[in-house]
């Protein structure tokens, strides 16, 4: 029996054992994605000692499942608190927090947890039944490939900050000399580490989000009574699920487009959901009849990063397998 016929992978999850502890791996790494500071790696290397005495088929769906469940639970700060739980999730606030502070927060909520499901299925879909050539597209990714890669992401810039270009420009070269810091890939020599070793490995993502996004929003966070706060209000109403399952389903197109630059970026060693959710949120604003409305608050802002990181998911586990 061929234990990569994707019919055969489906079979196993019939198992009620295998469905319990996926659901449970997914629902730990949805507070790992939750919270601010940690991450789905971090979720992984802490579940890792629990499947050692488990079959490989088992432990592996279990690590995928805390692996998809992280990049779901990071979009959650991104909405109500304007902080990504994960790097991911950076480009979820954008419209996910301004549409939360109009009082739809159940509505984004709701959003981002049917676009992370779609996402998940279409890479998932991708690592069942095109892992094969997808495996000798990602083979053919070299040093000239990130490069452009690496040149396409500074381009992209220039279309998020189209309100104000001169402050898009400052923070790409802000996050240039950020990314200078650390132990020269090539030369090996220190470079902007003034003699600390924390410093030889370079400033993490993580770390830089927290200092970036969750200090300024918690300092919101500490107003005094009565003025108006930083966590955006949320307020139940029946019937939302659905309305926004019928609004998902009117923009399907963005689903298909940020689910293929998923799996693209995915596959490219190197990358990651953090790149791809920039590509994606950038080719859905290009593509959009009113891209002047993205950054106040629509569903094509919410579902294109949460889709894409989730696609990712799928995609990245083709080379790695």
């Amino acid at each position: 029996m061929n234990m990569f016929d994707p019919w055969v992978v489906l079979s196993n999850l019939s198992d009620p054992v295998t469905l319990l502890l996926m659901t449970l791996s997914a629902c730990f790494g949805i507070i790992m994605g939750a919270v601010p500071g940690l991450s789905g790696t971090l979720g992984i290397a802490l579940l890792l000692p629990f499947t050692f005495g488990l079959e490989s088929a088992t432990a592996l769906l279990m690590l995928g499942s805390v692996y998809c469940g992280s990049e779901y639970g990071g979009s959650i700060p991104s909405i109500l608190i304007n902080t990504p739980g994960t790097a991911a999730a950076l480009c979820t606030t954008f419209d996910g927090y301004p549409m939360a502070m109009k009082g739809q927060a159940q509505k984004a909520l709701f959003t981002a947890l049917i676009s992370s499901v779609f996402g998940g299925i279409f890479g998932v879909s991708a690592l069942l039944f095109l892992s094969v050539p997808l495996a000798n597209v990602s083979m053919k990714f070299g040093a000239p490939e990130q490069f452009w890669l690496c040149v396409f992401a500074l381009t992209i810039i220039a279309s998020l900050s189209s309100g104000n270009v001169l402050k898009g420009v400052i923070g790409a070269l802000i996050g240039l000399v950020l990314a200078c810091v650390g132990m020269d890939p090539v030369t090996g020599y220190p470079r902007f580490t003034f003699n600390t070793m924390e410093l030889m490995g370079g400033i993490n993502v993580v770390p830089a989000l927290i200092g970036l996004f969750a200090i300024p929003q918690a300092l919101l966070l500490l107003r005094p009574a009565g003025e108006k706060g930083a966590m955006a209000p949320y307020n139940p109403a029946p019937g939302v699920f659905w309305q926004t399952l019928k609004d998902f389903f009117r923009r399907i197109w963005v689903t298909l487009v940020a689910g293929v630059i998923g799996v693209i970026v995915g596959i490219m060693p190197g990358a990651g959901g953090n790149i791809a959710t920039f590509v994606a949120y950038n080719e859905t604003k290009r593509f959009s009849k009113k891209p002047e409305e993205f950054g106040t608050g629509v569903m094509e802002g919410i579902m294109a990063p949460e889709v894409c990181n989730n696609a990712v998911v799928g995609g990245a586990q083709i080379p790695m397998l």
